[in-house]
């Protein structure tokens, strides 16, 4: 076995596991493929060495050595294609390997042929037969769009304040509707930029009726702050687009038509039952895909019989770390099992979609995209036994809190981030 340098996923687990686990993926995906450069999100996992990607390179190499276990043939060409060159297509088998493994432990569950590609997994629960599909839910183009348009303000704003020599600010933009047309944010841009240019530490709100948005600048509420690093939290908050939820249910039929096209019964004395796992990302409120998902059940004539959605973040604050792992289901068949569960080899499982800090509070946003990042630096605090303490920690989806050290009698500095943040907050696979 090889000695790797990577930190563990969580200190439960004991260094012997970790080594089996990191080997287990090194034999089955080969050292020279994992290292190499490139945008599979296996090796983009492989080459970081912090929590999140430990976290998530460990719950893949346990998914996978389960399904290698139960079936050769499937686990072969699974590993072809959690190799793809190809990001998503990666992401969406590796998915599918992982969560085949959550029902392992409580359900009887083998996963199907290559006859039946709409169908991922046949459950035997008493005298029923279901049939699953794992299906995994991208952002819709509208969320791309106002992430993209957000993204770029943000950096305008970063430079402009960088530009006037003020290291402190907080943003938040709030739209009325979804901005459908270009002028609506090239005029918010101009505006955010004039006022930028204007502020003096002093608040300033502004916004535009007939264009229905809003905007705050003003100073970080925060204390000890590091003067020579920029803090800023920048949140934009905006209604869903008209057609969110015409997309998300567009999405629901085809998984269901897919589902259905290869869905049939093994065994002629049990009854067929079909059941949909809908990963959903983390910035749609799971509770509004409840919403969405009951209206299609109630609506539908087709034979689905259970819609369950499934959605991960990293949350971290002052005490704890990790990956959250939302499970929330619908039946429309009372013989399914009751209640179900699925079971995760590290991370907390919840009911609810992370919280975004709005006004200082957290809070459960519904109805709406977010886009929320920021990064706040500060000086350490030094007690009167002079140790010397930082607070390292994230306050909400997207945004860090850092400490810089600063040498005496030096002009150096360092930032010290642990090793609890992703880059980017965001998970690869899961």
């Amino acid at each position: 076995m090889t000695k790797l340098n990577k930190i563990k996923p969580f200190e439960q687990l004991s260094d012997k596991d970790w080594e089996y686990y990191s080997n287990f993926l090194v034999a089955e995906l080969d050292s020279t493929w994992l290292n190499k450069a490139s945008s599979n999100p296996i090796q983009l996992l492989w080459k970081r060495n912090d929590y999140p990607a430990s976290q998530e390179l460990y719950i893949l190499a346990k998914a996978m050595e389960n399904l290698k276990n139960i079936d050769k043939i499937c686990y072969e060409t699974q590993l072809k294609k959690i190799k793809s060159k190809d990001y998503n297509t990666s992401k969406g088998h590796c998915f599918e390997v992982i969560a085949f493994s959550y029902f392992q432990n409580n359900y009887k569950m083998r996963p199907t042929s290559k006859g039946k590609p709409g169908v991922d997994a046949t459950m035997e629960y008493n005298n029923t037969e279901i049939n699953w599909s794992f299906k995994n839910f991208g952002i819709s183009q509208a969320q791309i769009d106002f992430e993209n348009k957000s993204k770029n303000i943000e950096n305008i704003s970063k430079n402009l304040f960088r530009k006037k020599g003020i290291y402190n600010f907080d943003l938040s933009i709030i739209f009325i509707q979804y901005p459908l047309t270009k002028d609506i944010w090239d005029k918010l841009e101009q505006d955010i930029i004039k006022s930028i240019q204007q502020y003096s530490n002093i608040p300033i709100v502004n916004g535009n009726e007939r264009l229905k948005y809003c905007y705050r600048i003003c100073n970080i509420n925060e204390e000890n702050l590091y003067n020579n690093q920029l803090s800023y939290t920048f949140t934009a908050l905006c209604p869903y687009h008209k057609n969110e939820e015409k997309n998300f249910c567009s999405k629901l039929e085809d998984a269901v038509a897919n589902l259905l096209a290869y869905s049939s019964l093994k065994d002629k004395n049990k009854v067929l039952k079909n059941a949909l796992l809908i990963h959903i990302p983390e910035t749609i409120n799971i509770s509004d895909c409840l919403k969405w998902g009951q209206k299609y059940l109630d609506d539908s004539t087709k034979e689905i019989n259970l819609l369950s959605f499934y959605q991960t973040y990293i949350a971290q604050n002052k005490n704890t770390s990790g990956i959250y792992h939302a499970w929330q289901y619908l039946k429309k068949d009372l013989t399914l099992p009751t209640p179900m569960y699925i079971e995760v080899p590290v991370g907390t499982i919840t009911n609810e979609t992370y919280g975004y800090i709005i006004d200082s509070t957290k809070e459960n946003l519904k109805n709406q995209y977010v886009y929320q990042h920021g990064n706040i630096y500060k000086n350490p605090t030094i007690d009167s036994n002079e140790r010397i303490t930082g607070n390292l920690e994230s306050i909400a989806i997207g945004i860090k809190t850092n400490t810089v050290l600063s040498l005496p009698n030096s002009n150096q500095s360092f930032i010290i981030t642990p090793k609890i943040f992703s880059p980017d907050n965001k998970l690869l696979i899961l």
